[in-house]
């Protein structure tokens, strides 16, 4: 056959060409090939030549499985059982030679793939056992371990197929043929299991890994009895795996993995029968605790196989799911299950330290369940609180900075080691440590906030006595004290009064001008977690004032002392009363960097809104008169400088957080913003002629999220109001000469800003803000296509739904609209890219649900109640946009379902189909008050078909099509419209499924 040679051709020239082209275009080719009909005859063939390689019979053997997994359907029942016979028989005189287990493996997915499929066959395995082990002649008996090998492998995949996604069916039918394939045929897998290893020679690590994978798979699938399970070969098998010193590296991961499937079936269920429960229990109890506190005593020693890192972290895994499985006899029976724990701790303390967050998790859950089901005088919790303590001591250790790091601040001598490691390990070291803070907190929360402390605080006065807190020697055992305080402090309450207050004194007392960096900032986000507690001590708040307000002169400190001075001033807002004149000075004296003043100004909001009305108004003057100045004489300049977008960002900030109770201050807030907005529109007009972009794009961000603040935290302000319509003006202009996506964005805050526009008025002006946005938007996007500019697309279509939800009577129907409208219905369209943009398509679809969504529920109610009147909702007229433009809505929304492969933005898509269907089947009768005449079905399901009748055969099948089709009608007739939501889905997910690459 001329194909076949033509297949075979463009394989080799996949797999052995030099020359890139070539290959790319021989993919191409292949999978296209693969997805025609011909593709069953030639597959069949090339598996069948003995002339050809490895390689082109591993592609035959993936394209039948991609045929099978997708159109066996195409095939007949009486073909099926060929192709099935056929296979078997390839499968049974497979050879041993180099690349023909890939082969083997392949047809023995292919065989799976058929047997969830064809209900009809009745016994897949017991089928396959007599294909594979039939008598045969003296050389095919040589080749009965090799057939052995193959029934386990295809043993193994079958479980797993039947959750194959790709595979179609209902959950119905799969649990029915679950019970067919596997429940029947478990104990048979055991024995089959056995039967294996006893032929295997003992060191065969093949036939064990094998054996161990396909134990796996029956026990993940639930159909194997917990206890039949336990008490077999194979588990026996992963557990001396998991307790020899001699097992090869892939037996002993195979081994991890068949514990952990093992254990986690054992897992306590509430609703498990009484039985099933018993059977659990008597497993744990007999079985696999006994064999996995064998195995944890082999933690931390190597073999000469495995190394000992991978020991370590299989094995930490496996007690990780033991741990979380059996949370409740942890809790019920401690006593009993302490050398589970106390392995865990073990885990925690010798295993490597990327291998330590998957334990994270369970410290938490344990804490949980002991907190909730026992009293602090349980033993259960005396027990386990040891348990936690000694935990305390492990993070100690584990959070100290890497030697390399160390010795990298030491000096000249310390930059070789400092090389050894890189900023990415740095990065995930700093990540750790965040995970483990965490297990931290639990830590606190079992054994109790003084004894947690006091364990930390011990720790940190020994590391202070041999520590050279200046010269920097020791210093990351008191760093780590101090982060684990840090840490620990969203568990500690502010009464605490035994641990913390001699922690703040030894803190007082740390060599201030001299004092190691690392140390200084770690002091300094000490102060900032506990300020909570300062506020209910305040003695210790000038100490900290000075300690803090000392970091902004170094310049690795600078940013915790902002963060810290924001939490201080935030939490003891009126104890900080005294030191605003302080502050103020400070505020007016320091140039600092612009996100650490953006602190500072937030912290001193916090201390002005706790003053007196005199002196907040005092203290306002003091703050905004120079802030006005330095943007009056900044925007004087011919461009507008950075020093701009830092004065609006702090005062942004500060209008943000600050509030007054007194009628006066309050004024002085709303003049304050009313003077800050014009200031702010002045930089955005300035700052669409600068250079470079980046420069203009600071000041315009700055500038809009200012104005947003005061529109939306003085919008009752009249000096505040009367400035909507010239800013959203200047703003329109700003993003029609610049294309920055913040204009639009500060358009749609306007119109979302409550008690902004007077509600007489509201629905004229969110129209006209939205009108002055969208028609300079709109002539933007005349001269480039939106997925050019993906983010102002986003904002766009986010501007223009906020608009019809505000206002529709104002804006849907009017004549600047239309044109909006229009380019969001180009912008459905697939050819137009804008669905390869998740963000931006996903408030394209959101802005089609605003439009059709209230109207298809209105068209519902005035259907039910008889009653033609929309209150003041304009259903007319998008039940007139549907009838003219229907057909490419429908046409947009299904092809891009099927384009986008979005599992994010594809729900919304397929609501939007059924409110499409929905307006359109009822919508011109209801609107004609015609309210007994059935749903127009006929008008979306041509619009459907006419949209599907694009995608060729075979990417959708016709009899896929075609079943869509008569659904669809069935839902609409019957006004299911939920039902056609679920269609679309099924729909996209199946057409994905078919086109998915396997090269």
């Amino acid at each position: 056959m001329a194909a076949v040679s033509e297949v075979a051709a463009a394989v080799r020239a996949l797999y052995q060409s030099s020359d890139a082209a070539s290959r790319s275009q021989a993919h191409a080719w292949l999978e296209q090939f693969r997805r025609t009909s011909e593709a069953w005859t030639a597959a069949d063939v090339l598996l069948g030549d003995a002339t050809q390689d490895a390689a082109v019979h591993l592609f035959a053997a993936q394209t039948l499985r991609s045929k099978i997994v997708d159109s066996l359907d195409e095939v007949d029942a009486g073909a099926q059982r060929q192709l099935r016979d056929t296979l078997a028989q390839r499968l049974r005189r497979l050879g041993g030679g180099p690349g023909t287990q890939a082969v083997a493996t392949q047809l023995s997915l292919c065989l799976a793939d058929i047997a969830v499929q064809m209900e009809a066959w009745d016994d897949p395995l017991g089928d396959m056992a007599a294909a594979l082990l039939e008598p045969g002649d003296a050389a095919e008996q040589q080749q009965q371990r090799r057939h052995v090998a193959r029934l386990v492998e295809f043993a193994g995949v079958l479980p797993e197929e039947l959750c194959n996604e790709r595979l179609p069916g209902t959950g119905e039918y799969f649990v029915r043929r679950a019970a067919a394939l596997l429940t029947r045929r478990a104990g048979d897998v055991l024995q089959l299991l056995a039967q294996s290893l006893a032929q295997a020679q003992p060191a065969d690590a093949a036939t064990q890994t094998r054996v161990l994978v396909c134990f796996t798979a029956w026990v993940r699938s639930g159909e194997v009895a917990v206890d039949q399970a336990a008490a077999s070969a194979a588990a026996e098998l992963a557990f001396a795996a998991l307790q020899a010193d001699d097992a090869p590296a892939d037996v002993f991961e195979a081994a991890v993995d068949a514990a952990c499937s093992l254990v986690r079936e054992t897992r306590d269920d509430a609703d498990d029968a009484p039985a099933s429960a018993a059977a659990k229990d008597a497993a744990v109890g007999r079985s696999v605790a006994p064999q996995l506190a064998a195995a944890a005593a082999t933690l931390g020693r190597g073999c000469p196989a495995t190394d000992a890192a991978e020991r370590a972290r299989g094995l930490c895994r496996v007690l990780t799911e033991a741990g979380e499985a059996w949370l409740a006899r942890i809790v019920a029976a401690s006593a009993e299950y302490a050398g589970l724990v106390a392995a865990l701790v073990a885990c925690m303390r010798s295993a490597p330290l990327d291998a330590l967050p998957m334990m994270f998790d369970f410290w938490g859950r344990l804490a949980d369940a002991l907190l909730a089901h026992t009293a602090p005088c349980d033993a259960a919790r005396r027990t386990l609180a040891a348990a936690y303590a000694a935990l305390v001591d492990v993070i100690l250790l584990h959070v100290r900075h890497p030697a390399e790091e160390a010795a990298a601040d030491g000096g000249a001598a310390g930059a070789a080691a400092a090389a050894a490691t890189t900023a990415a390990e740095r990065e995930a070291f700093r990540e750790f440590r965040h995970g483990i803070g965490d297990v931290l907190k639990d830590c606190v929360r079992v054994v109790g906030q003084q004894a947690a402390l006091e364990r930390v605080w011990q720790a940190l006065a020994e590391a202070l006595r041999a520590a050279d807190l200046a010269g920097g020697g020791g210093w990351q055992r008191v760093e780590a004290a101090l982060f684990a305080l840090r840490a620990m402090g969203a568990e500690v309450s502010a009464d605490e009064a035994s641990v913390l207050p001699r922690v703040m004194d030894a803190l007082a007392q740390l060599p201030m001008d001299a004092l190691h960096a690392r140390l200084r900032y770690a002091a300094t986000l000490v102060l900032a977690r506990y300020t909570e507690w300062t506020s209910a001590h305040p003695a210790y708040l000038a100490f900290q004032l000075r300690f803090i307000s000392a970091g902004f002169g170094h310049k690795d400190v600078a940013a915790a002392s902002a963060q810290a001075l924001k939490y201080l001033c935030q939490d003891c807002a009126a104890q900080m009363a005294p030191h605003a004149p302080e502050l103020l000075a400070f505020f007016a004296a320091h140039a600092l960097d612009p996100a650490d003043a953006a602190d500072v100004a937030e912290a001193l909001a916090h201390v002005v809104s706790a003053l007196e009305p005199a002196d907040a108004a005092q203290a306002l003057e003091l703050v905004c008169r120079p802030a006005l100045a330095e943007l009056d004489a900044a925007l004087a300049q011919p461009l507008p400088q950075p020093q701009v977008a830092h004065v609006l960002d702090r005062m942004g900030v500060f209008l943000r957080f600050v509030h007054a109770e007194d009628a006066g201050v309050r004024g002085m807030l709303d003049g304050l913003a009313a003077d800050l907005v014009p200031r702010a529109l002045a930089a955005v007009q300035q700052q669409q002629q600068q250079q470079p972009a980046a420069a203009a794009a600071q000041v315009a961000e700055s500038a809009c999220r200012l104005m947003r603040v005061a529109f939306e935290f003085h919008a009752e302000s009249a000096r505040v109001q009367a400035l909507v319509e010239p800013v959203v003006a200047a703003c329109a202009q700003a993003f029609g000469a610049t294309g920055l996506a913040v204009h639009l964005w500060l358009g749609r805050r306007i119109l979302g800003a409550a008690g902004l526009l007077a509600p007489a008025v509201a629905p004229q002006m969110a129209a006209s803000v939205a009108q002055h946005m969208v028609q300079a938007a709109l002539a933007r996007f005349a001269r480039r296509p939106l997925a050019a500019e993906p983010e102002a697309a986003e904002d766009l279509f986010r501007l223009a739904e906020r608009a019809v939800e505000r206002a529709p009577a104002h804006v849907l129907p009017a004549a600047w609209f239309a044109p909006m409208l229009m380019l969001a219905l180009e912008a459905l369209d697939p050819a137009q890219q804008v669905l390869v943009h998740v963000h931006a398509h996903a408030a394209l679809l959101a802005l089609w649900l605003q439009v059709l969504g209230p109207a298809r529920r209105h068209v519902r109610r005035m259907h039910d109640a008889a009653d033609a009147g929309a209150a003041g909702y304009p259903v007319g007229f998008v039940v007139d946009l549907v009838g003219a433009h229907g057909a490419r809505l429908v046409a947009h929304v299904l092809l891009g379902l099927l384009a986008a492969r979005d599992r994010e933005n594809s729900r919304d898509a397929a609501e939007l189909l059924a409110a499409v269907c929905a307006v359109a089947a009822d919508g011109p009768a209801v609107v004609a008050a015609r309210f007994d005449q059935p749903p127009a079905a006929a008008v979306p399901c041509g619009w459907a078909a006419a949209a599907l009748a694009q995608v060729p055969d075979p990417p959708l099948p016709l009899a896929d099509a075609r079943r869509f089709l008569d659904a669809l009608a069935a839902a609409v007739a019957a006004r299911q419209w939920p039902r056609i939501t679920t269609l679309a889905t099924d729909l996209a997910a199946t057409f994905w499924r078919r086109n998915t690459d396997d090269f």
